[in-house]
């Protein structure tokens, strides 16, 4: 008798569990599991990071010549140019 008790237990919590876990959505007659009703809000984050992202790689290719630049100072040990692209760059990155 215990193991019966046991299996409708555990299909008694398994549905309460799928059932809470389940929100109608305010616009549909549907149920969304988990509350993943809004794809467009993902979308738009997507669509947000691949612009920002395109404006790094523009970003980046305007100063790459800073980075060597910076190295030839580097090597020449001058150390006003140094701190001079340093600080250029870190203008630029916190931008």
């Amino acid at each position: 008798m215990s193991k019966a008790f046991f299996r409708v237990t555990l299909t008694v919590l398994t549905c309460l569990f799928i059932f809470s876990a389940c929100q109608k959505n305010e616009t549909s007659e549907s149920f969304d599991v988990l509350s993943f009703s809004d794809d467009t809000t993902a979308a738009e984050l997507v669509y947000e990071a691949n612009e920002d992202l395109n404006k790094i790689k523009v970003m980046y290719k305007k100063n790459e010549v800073h980075g060597e630049e910076l190295i030839h100072a580097m090597s020449e040990k001058d150390i006003r140019k140094v701190q001079k692209i340093t600080d250029d760059l870190f203008y630029v990155i916190n931008n």
